[in-house]
């Protein structure tokens, strides 16, 4: 079984659409509850999240939320975005994964 991680990484490639791709950001979590708070702290940005089992190789992690979000690859935006969600998940004992 392919972990979560890679997943997420895998189903990233197939949501672009023509000049706006979604930006697919990690976040790993211990707890369902701080993931939940991270996903409800999301709420007011607009990004789409979703939250899945992790079963990679690191057991301090049980839970991956993906938070993606319709912005260029390498764009001040993106920038921005992935410095207010690393803000967002380190408030809930959140680890960033990385983006695809």
């Amino acid at each position: 079984m392919l972990s979560g991680l890679k997943c997420v990484f895998e189903s990233a490639s197939h949501r672009t659409m023509p000049h706006t791709p979604f930006i697919d950001f990690n976040f790993l979590f211990s707890e369902p509850d701080e993931a939940e708070a991270f996903i409800n702290d999301c709420a007011p940005l607009d990004y789409q999240t979703e939250l899945l089992n992790y079963d990679g190789e690191d057991s301090r992690w049980a839970w991956l939320v993906t938070v993606a979000a319709k912005l260029q690859p390498s764009s001040p935006a993106m920038t921005a975005a992935e410095v207010a969600l690393r803000s967002l998940a380190q408030r809930h004992a959140g680890s960033y994964a990385g983006w695809a």
